[in-house]
């Protein structure tokens, strides 16, 4: 008989243990960039030759090369005033 976690451990602690992997995780990996959106979960492991990241939780776009939301992004700015 198998048992899942969720069926030895309450659900709370579950959440809790699983976000604390992810941070981990994210922590870890030398290309990884977390949403610059206030108390946003989002992240993701970008490439070299990527400029912008779409936040799959928030939704906002954020600039890879300046390490910001998009709407703080001097190439962004600099184009939209135009």
């Amino acid at each position: 008989m198998q048992l899942s976690v969720l069926q030895l451990v309450p659900a709370n602690i579950y959440e809790q243990h699983l976000a604390k992997s992810v941070a981990q995780a994210e922590n870890k990996i030398g290309n990884a960039f977390h949403c610059k959106t206030p108390d946003c979960r989002g992240w993701c492991i970008f490439e070299d030759n990527v400029n912008e990241f779409r936040c799959p939780v928030c939704r906002r776009t954020n600039c890879l090369t300046c390490q910001v939301s998009l709407q703080f992004c001097h190439s962004y700015v600099h184009i939209a005033a135009k």
